[in-house]
């Protein structure tokens, strides 16, 4: 069952369910102003099965076996630049820097404050200690604009 977000123009980032480590204990927020870097992950253009179909995995001598380029497999199998580019600009409107894009790693690498963080992906992030230490994490699942739900 898919759980819908409180706001009808947001939606659930599938697998971003997060919970607290065993017995860590939420001991409050962080500094609003603290900074951070986040790595948002694109999903690919093409499947790797794909790759399986036009013989790139059989059982072939490796002299008989046709290899990929790095920048054949980033074309192939990489993420689209237009899901990289809509990833940008979501965040910059929200405050956040966008330090690196990868279309080959499927990333796009965010900097920002805890809260620029928080109200982006429409989640809090809080401080825990467990027996172990201390952390910073959130709880629950991250939400996007609805359009955005299916490429991250």
């Amino acid at each position: 069952m898919t759980k819908i977000p409180k706001d009808p123009k947001r939606s659930i980032v599938s697998g971003s369910n997060r919970t607290p480590l065993y017995e860590a204990k939420a001991v409050g927020s962080v500094p609003e102003d603290e900074r951070f870097e986040v790595t948002v992950r694109i999903k690919r253009k093409a499947s790797l099965d794909n790759s399986a179909e036009s013989g790139f995995h059989t059982d072939q001598l490796p002299e008989n076996r046709k290899y990929l380029s790095r920048e054949q497999y980033a074309a192939d199998h990489g993420a689209d630049p237009a899901d990289i580019a809509k990833v940008e600009a979501f965040a910059r409107e929200h405050g956040l820097v966008v330090v690196e894009s990868s279309v080959a790693r499927r990333s796009v690498f965010l900097s920002g404050t805890a809260a620029d963080f928080a109200a982006a992906f429409g989640t809090k992030i809080e401080q825990f200690e467990h027996d172990g230490g201390t952390y910073r994490g959130r709880t629950g699942e991250l939400t996007v604009p609805a359009d955005m739900a299916n490429m991250i």
